[in-house]
C-alpha cells in the first residue's frame, strides 16, 4: 500500500483522487518537519510505499505523526473540534516528534 493511500484511509477519503495533490503536499510538509528535526526522511510521491531510511518501528511512528498532522490540516471539522481533542492531537504530535528526534539525536537508525 502506498503512503498516500494509507493517509487517505486515515482521513477517510480513500474512494477519490480529488485530494491527492493536496494530501501529498501536506504529507511532504509533515516529512519536512521531521527532516528538520533530524529524522532521516525524504519527500515522497504518489507511488512511495515506504520511508526507506527508517526501521519499521520508526517508520510507523513517523507515519502516525504524518497522519495526525494531515488530519489536523486537512479535516475542516478539526478547527471546530473541542479544545480537549485539539490538545490531544498536539500532545500526540509532540510526543511522536520527540521520540523520533531523541532516537536520531543519539545516532539511531
Amino acid at each position: 500500500m502506498t503512503i498516500l493511500n494509507r493517509v487517505k484511509i486515515y482521513v477517510e477519503c480513500e474512494n477519490t483522487t480529488d485530494f491527492d495533490d493536496q494530501l501529498l503536499l501536506l504529507i511532504n510538509q509533515s516529512l519536512s518537519t521531521l527532516a528538520l528535526a533530524g529524522v532521516p526522511v525524504e519527500l515522497i510521491d504518489e507511488d512511495t510505499t515506504r520511508l526507506e531510511e527508517l526501521d519499521v518501528i520508526s517508520e510507523e511512528t513517523a507515519l502516525s505523526y504524518v497522519c495526525l498532522r494531515v488530519l489536523r490540516e486537512f479535516d475542516k471539522n478539526m478547527s471546530d473540534a473541542s479544545v480537549t481533542t485539539q490538545a490531544w492531537i498536539d500532545k500526540s504530535l509532540l510526543s511522536k516528534l520527540s521520540d523520533l528526534k531523541a532516537k536520531f539525536d543519539r545516532g539511531g537508525v
